[in-house]
């Protein structure tokens, strides 16, 4: 099983963050994984099938994509990086970071319902109509890839101005507000409606966000670099692609 952040780390992370140790005082013999939130049980998942074949396990810390890099570019000694938010990575390479990385799966989004009405069998959500549950676009990923989709079918600012959008500070929380009946539909990313059950209609044409694994320097640990590669593993692809995420034909990466 991978293992969460003892409090010794903490503490190490928090001190180096503060400039006060050197970074090779917390490396762990077997890697330290920064993971964003939001795909924590995952790459738990992935982890497990990972150290089934023979991969050791490796720390993991489990925080929002924006804490983690804030934390990388203060000298926080983490090997990889899983994050659901590429701006992240651009930022890292904008503020002078040596940033390896591939694209390990493609998120998408989706119209969820806690159950259709009696006697219908389609979902059919009208989201010129419906009241919206969406992730805040300032502070989400998924959020904001759901207001340039609505924005690109002319819906945002008057859903905005009318008050049927609602925004909510994470995806789960737009759940709970249209199971509560606040709203009709929550557009949640495709993993958060397959854990919700209920139904919903995958919106393909709203674009993806990419799971991308990020690597720095030239000095990870022997058992990083594998889990590196056995993100793109047909074991790893097949826990992907069950949780409602789709993989690329090929590993995009950036030497």
């Amino acid at each position: 099983m991978p293992k969460n952040f003892s409090g010794i780390k903490i503490l190490i992370v928090a001190l180096f963050c503060l400039g006060c140790l050197p970074y090779n005082t917390a490396e762990a013999e077997e890697g330290v994984l920064a993971v964003a939130a939001g795909i924590v049980p995952y790459v738990e998942e992935i982890m497990e099938a990972f150290e089934a074949q023979g991969g050791d396990s490796m720390t993991l810390v489990k925080q929002s994509s924006g804490t983690l890099a804030r934390q990388i570019d203060q000298g926080a000694p983490y090997d990889l990086f899983l994050t659901t938010d590429p701006k992240w990575r651009e930022w890292l390479v904008s503020r002078g970071h040596d940033v390896r990385f591939q694209v390990c799966a493609l998120g998408f989004l989706a119209a969820w319902v806690p159950h259709l009405p009696e006697g219908d069998d389609s979902m059919a959500a009208d989201l010129g109509k419906d009241r919206l549950a969406v992730p805040n676009p300032e502070f989400t990923a998924y959020g904001k890839l759901a207001k340039e989709y609505l924005s690109t079918a002319g819906l945002w600012n008057a859903g905005k101005e009318s008050g049927r959008f609602i925004l909510c500070g994470t995806a789960p929380q737009c759940i709970v507000a249209t199971q509560n009946g606040a709203c009709d539909v929550a557009l949640v990313p495709v993993v958060t409606a397959i854990k919700a059950g209920g139904t919903f209609q995958v919106l393909k044409n709203a674009g993806t966000l990419p799971v991308e694994i990020l690597a720095f320097g030239k000095n990870l640990t022997s058992n990083a670099e594998r889990f590196m590669t056995f993100l793109s593993s047909d074991q790893a692809r097949e826990i992907w692609r069950k949780w409602g995420f789709e993989t690329p034909e090929r590993n995009e990466a950036d030497g």
